[in-house]
């Protein structure tokens, strides 16, 4: 067989089995939906992993049969055709349908548990899949810019002695002493050396 028959071949098998979930079920999970669709027989068919982007109109259950396609294996049949629960859903309020195969036991990956049905408006009723978590809204980006800021300088400064005199009268006291020690003994130098020239002078300047 040649390689892009391989690949093909694959590839359908692949979709195939991502499409069909719960086409092929055990007898209690067929007898479940059975009762499930005769109390609510509208159904809407939404296959999410096939790619329907929307779901289908809904549609009355007028006939629900089981049929046996393989073995011991079931299938549910609603108006003579097979259907896959995972991708039925049913209307069980005025607001809401419920996936079939979640109801009736069987295990179906990539589908929303519930469609929501919004008022009717003219152009219509909106059904939309709920229970799915919107996508997380980008986070905003915010540029910073760096500031920089100036490193202030230390200023010089100048010292400034002031003595005040009231506060140390020890040392005027001091100054005062030491001023009149040192004119005294000008006036005894003086006073010596005067009296030294007299004595020096010659006596025939006295006659």
């Amino acid at each position: 067989m040649k390689s892009w028959m391989i690949a093909l071949s694959l590839t359908l098998a692949a979709g195939s089995a991502r499409a069909d979930q719960c086409e092929w079920i055990d007898a209690g999970a067929a007898q479940k939906a059975q009762a499930i669709l005769a109390k609510q027989p509208m159904t809407i068919a939404f296959c999410e992993p096939c790619g329907d982007k929307a779901p289908g109109m809904p549609v009355q259950a007028k006939s629900v049969t089981i049929g046996s396609p393989q073995g011991e294996y079931k299938e549910v049949q609603i108006n003579g055709k097979a259907v896959d629960l995972a991708y039925t859903y049913v209307k069980t309020s005025a607001t809401k349908y419920q996936n079939l195969a979640k109801l009736a036991g069987c295990s179906a990956e990539g589908v929303s548990p519930s469609l929501t049905v919004a008022d009717e408006t003219k152009h219509g009723v909106l059904i939309t899949a709920s229970d799915a978590a919107p996508p997380p809204p980008p986070a905003p980006v915010i540029a910073t810019v760096p500031v920089v800021l100036p490193v202030p300088q230390p200023r010089e400064t100048q010292t400034i002695y002031v003595y005040s005199m009231e506060r140390m009268p020890w040392l005027v006291s001091v100054l005062a002493g030491v001023a009149g020690f040192v004119i005294g003994a000008g006036f005894l130098l003086g006073a010596l050396a005067l009296r030294r020239r007299r004595s020096m002078r010659p006596r025939a300047m006295d006659l």
